[in-house]
């Protein structure tokens, strides 16, 4: 479940900041940009989410704007009562287990690496789904 935690960044405060982290680094594809954006459409007043869509446009970040009460079934997907806006971060290259897990035995760190590995995997695999649902932006023209 760490895993997933680390590639997740939940609620409107963290996700701007995240947002507002990724318009601080110079290249067009930080390590800490996140891969796609996962809104509600059902969050009242919808102004406390205004922000986001310009922010992800601007970075060139993809939204799914998802339907319904999507809000509160990301919430209980994730084990809390609503949610309004979810990021996913890309893969991270560091291996946390090694690094937490010193005092395990070889083969303990094994299992667990792999079980990270697919983790990333499935969150990877989620990813590229919902971004092949996301249609392609219009092409910006210079003025």
């Amino acid at each position: 479940f760490d895993t997933i935690k680390q590639r997740l960044i939940v609620g409107t405060n963290q996700c701007t900041k995240a947002l507002e982290a990724s318009f601080t680094t110079t290249a067009t594809q930080s390590p800490n940009k996140p891969s796609v954006i996962f809104l509600a459409r059902d969050v009242r007043p919808p102004t406390i989410l205004a922000h986001i869509p310009i922010m992800a446009q601007q970075l060139q970040i993809p939204i799914l704007l998802l339907p319904g009460k999507s809000s509160v079934e990301m919430g209980r997907a994730l084990g809390t009562k609503t949610i309004a806006v979810l990021l996913f971060l890309p893969t991270t290259t560091t291996s946390t287990i090694a690094t937490q897990e010193e005092e395990k035995d070889e083969q303990e760190v094994k299992i667990l690496s792999k079980q990270m590995d697919r983790c990333q995997k499935g969150i990877n695999s989620f990813i590229e789904f919902a971004l092949s649902k996301v249609p392609s932006p219009p092409a910006v023209t210079a003025r």
